[in-house]
């Protein structure tokens, strides 16, 4: 599979914590176009992963390439110089992070503003059409605070899409909600899915797996250990 191909390039990837080794030669690949889904048990080191290739967390060892840019293993790259692969990779958290003080439109705006320097008008009829697309529309206006769980995260998925990502990162998004949340949630990143979306998913969720996943990737003691389409591993 040649480089221009792939979305993510994970190879031999150490993470050390003290003694332990949170990632223990971690390799897999991600296609572009891909939702590839990344399963394993607590502890196995599933969101290490995932926030090594934001350069969230620095790997020890190993060679990243996330989107064809190389991310560097071994010292902490410099802030700045993630930038812009961060405007080109989205990332949907456990918690929401959402502004306390916006409401739902304004927090969809704020990418598209602040980083990207976008008009205020062309912002917000972007912000409107996400809203609508997670099923939010009619609670443009409402904070954070007025906002059930599974409506913050599909406002944070929305947020996350108004800087137009290659590659959308999803870390647990539904293992804080009641069970209807989550399913409104797994809803709309089905619906990403299927548009072609790339996606890499840690979650619990094999329901979302076995419909939406095009591989499945078990992590175990840092460790890749099984990597297939869901219909054999599940």
């Amino acid at each position: 599979m040649s480089g221009a191909e792939l979305a993510i390039d994970v190879r031999g990837l150490v993470k050390r914590r003290g003694e332990r080794r949170v990632l223990d030669r971690a390799s897999l690949q991600v296609r572009r176009g891909e939702v590839a889904v990344l399963i394993g048990a607590s502890g196995s080191g599933k969101s290490t992963l995932l926030r090594c290739l934001n350069g969230l967390e620095c790997a020890d060892e190993g060679e990243l390439r996330v989107l064809g840019e190389r991310v560097p293993c071994g010292v902490p790259a410099d802030a700045h110089a993630l930038v812009p692969l961060r405007r080109r990779v989205g990332m949907v958290f456990q918690q929401f992070h959402l502004f306390a003080h916006l409401s739902a439109l304004d927090n969809v705006m704020s990418g598209p503003l602040w980083v990207r320097g976008e008009s205020r008008e062309a912002a917000r009829e972007q912000a409107l059409l996400l809203l609508e697309r997670v099923g939010l529309a009619a609670r443009a206006q409402a904070r954070p605070r007025e906002l059930s769980g599974g409506e913050q995260q599909r406002v944070a998925i929305a947020r996350a899409l108004a800087m137009r990502p290659e590659l959308l990162l999803f870390d647990e998004p539904t293992s804080a909600l009641d069970p209807k949340s989550s399913a409104d949630v797994l809803a709309v990143m089905e619906e990403l899915a299927r548009d072609g979306q790339t996606m890499f998913v840690v979650t619990h969720a094999m329901e979302f797996a076995r419909r939406a996943a095009t591989t499945l990737h078990v992590l175990e003691q840092g460790r890749v250990v099984a990597s297939g389409a869901p219909a054999t591993l599940l």
